[in-house]
């Protein structure tokens, strides 16, 4: 799938799994055949960034977000433009369907998340209470609810039709980057640059688990195994550099301070890749 012009921000599979919609840094969408790659449709009218693009429930229709603070709404099989909500002061990061696929839900680097009116493209609420960005929103599988994530450090449920805020979910220590219902709308899992996934009760908004420090405990391990080891590959030429520069009768100075710098090394280059990969894991989760 080789026909944007720049970076592709996300990719999804229609509901019957049989066509693929992309959206690109190029500014435009396409859906491709997922058999065979073929471009079926170009979706090309927005002003910025094409962030997100995902299928509505029963595939007739696409809803893209741009950086251009618009979403817009098309037919999926022509490509044709059938209505831009307008109305975000910022750039929007992600649009979804309601189950039924008569609302969509976008958020915004406005710190705002809005509902929309698939059929009209009218606005029907505006989700106001975060205090920095809010980088996703995604409805329960029942469409009565609504989760948003933000920078503020927190998610928020609201209510799916009226946009009524219902509960802030307060835990984490940094940016929520991404939050989702489970498969019956009984759970919100959260995902923060914490490094830590939060388990929330989404009736109340109840904590009821937490993933975290998992980082920092595995990255200790790992300096606890390798650092004797490379400390044995490498003290040896350490040694002797520093010796030729700055003289011999140092030796044990810089053995210790060697094994210091190559513990603490092991331990933030084990801590970063495993952060990493803990976001990256909850997020394909979410």
């Amino acid at each position: 799938l080789e026909k944007h012009a720049d970076a592709v921000a996300s990719a999804a599979f229609s509901p019957d799994g049989s066509r693929i919609v992309t959206a690109s840094h190029d500014r435009t969408a396409r859906v491709w055949d997922a058999a065979g790659g073929k471009l079926l449709a170009s979706f090309e009218s927005h002003d910025g960034i094409v962030s997100t693009a995902v299928f509505s429930p029963d595939g007739s229709q696409i809803v893209t977000a741009s950086h251009d603070k618009t979403a817009k709404l098309w037919n999926a099989a022509r490509g044709k433009l059938l209505a831009s909500l307008a109305g975000h002061r910022d750039k929007v990061h992600s649009a979804a369907f309601s189950a039924d696929g008569s609302r969509i839900v976008t958020a915004s680097h406005d710190k705002t998340a809005k509902l929309w009116d698939a059929a009209s493209g009218r606005l029907r609420a505006a989700l106001e209470g975060h205090k920095d960005i809010v980088w996703s929103a995604a409805f329960s599988p029942d469409g009565s609810r609504i989760v948003t994530a933000s920078s503020d450090k927190t998610a928020k449920l609201w209510d799916g039709v009226s946009g009524k805020l219902l509960a802030s979910l307060a835990g984490h220590g940094d940016t929520v980057v991404s939050a989702t219902f489970n498969s019956d709308g009984s759970r919100i899992a959260t995902v923060g640059y914490d490094h830590a996934v939060k388990l929330w009760d989404a009736a109340g908004g109840k904590l009821l688990e937490s993933i975290e420090g998992v980082a920092n405990l595995l990255a200790i391990m790992a300096a606890f195994l390798a650092t004797p080891e490379l400390y044995a590959r490498s003290v040896t030429w350490v040694v002797n550099f520093a010796s030729s520069r700055y003289g011999a009768g140092f030796d044990d100075l810089i053995q210790l301070g060697w094994f210091v710098m190559t513990g603490l090394l092991v331990f933030f280059t084990a801590r970063a890749t495993l952060a990493t990969a803990i976001v990256a894991a909850g997020l394909a989760a979410a």
